[in-house]
């Protein structure tokens, strides 16, 4: 065909790539990475996808995949999410991903931490009011409650089941809050080590 040069290296579709438009075999090579970008966005929590900045339409698309059980559902809900994905510039999302993916250390730091606090509320009195002067947003009488009843549970020697709604309870908070430090909601310093200071801060 006149004025069209044909790169060798290119297969037979890129050969009829005219001008700055795109050959079918890199369209369907960009549609496949928005796929695969929007099958990493839908692992993520409700408020890290929330925090992206997506269009509506994309994050009601990503929360609706989550609840999708049923192997074809869900692949069809994907190719869904790659279509509406096609026109956003997905380097910052790709950029916030591998912040939430530096995150994964602070996230093992905090279920240790999680685990200390909670010994330490089984064996302090004064722990629950440090906790909850440090993590506001936490139920103290709910917290408090599954305290006592994991006491219960230790003295009786029964199933840990309260001991670990402690557990949850103290990690909910801290995941809260390492949440809201990766997505920049607020300046709260960290503190990479997890220790308990005599205070209650880390």
């Amino acid at each position: 065909m006149r004025g069209t040069l044909i790169d060798p290296a290119k297969n037979e579709h890129d050969a009829y790539d005219y001008g700055d438009r795109p050959s079918k075999s890199q369209r369907k090579r960009d549609s496949s990475a928005v796929q695969d970008l929007g099958a990493q966005l839908v692992e993520l929590s409700k408020q890290k996808i929330l925090s992206l900045g997506l269009p509506e339409k994309v994050e009601e698309a990503l929360i609706a995949c989550q609840s999708i059980t049923a192997h074809e559902g869900r692949r069809r809900q994907l190719q869904y999410i790659g279509k509406v994905m096609r026109d956003i510039d997905a380097e910052p999302i790709r950029a916030s991903l591998e912040k939430f993916a530096g995150n994964s250390k602070r996230e093992i730091a905090d279920m240790h931490l999680a685990e200390r606090w909670r010994e330490r509320m089984l064996k302090d009195a004064d722990a629950v009011a440090l906790f909850a002067n440090e993590f506001a947003g936490v139920d103290l009488q709910q917290l408090r409650t599954a305290l006592r009843n994991a006491q219960k549970e230790q003295a009786q020697n029964k199933p840990p089941r309260d001991f670990r709604k402690l557990y949850q309870l103290i990690k909910e908070q801290l995941d809260v809050r390492r949440d809201a430090e990766v997505i920049g909601l607020n300046g709260a310093p960290t503190n990479d080590s997890g220790d308990i200071a005599e205070d209650g801060a880390k």
